[in-house]
């Protein structure tokens, strides 16, 4: 995934600050940084501390999710059969883990 904007202030400010304001979170900004993501000013590579300068062309390159196991993909739930339960109370569920 991409994002593209152009600075229009006629302040300076860091590239951090900036895209906090567009909405991207310090967690997606860890990510970027640390799951192979890209942050461009001009062309350039930079990092979040850069100063911007007004018509700076800022490109954010956020890395793909990629595949992952996921718990519930491989949770099977069942009813207790347990004949101690009371037959009008809460059931019981138990999570069994498949592999």
């Amino acid at each position: 995934m991409e994002f593209c904007y152009v600075y229009q202030k006629k302040e300076p400010q860091q590239v951090k600050f900036f895209l906090k304001e567009q909405g991207i979170s310090k967690g997606l900004l860890a990510k970027i940084k640390f799951q192979g993501g890209k942050i461009f000013v001009n062309e350039r590579v930079e990092n979040v501390l850069y100063p911007l300068k007004t018509e700076d062309k800022i490109r954010v390159i956020v890395p793909d999710e990629g595949s992952h196991e996921s718990l519930l993909s491989k949770t099977r739930i069942q009813r207790s059969s347990d004949p101690c339960c009371d037959p009008f109370g809460p059931r019981h569920i138990r999570f069994d883990v498949v592999c």
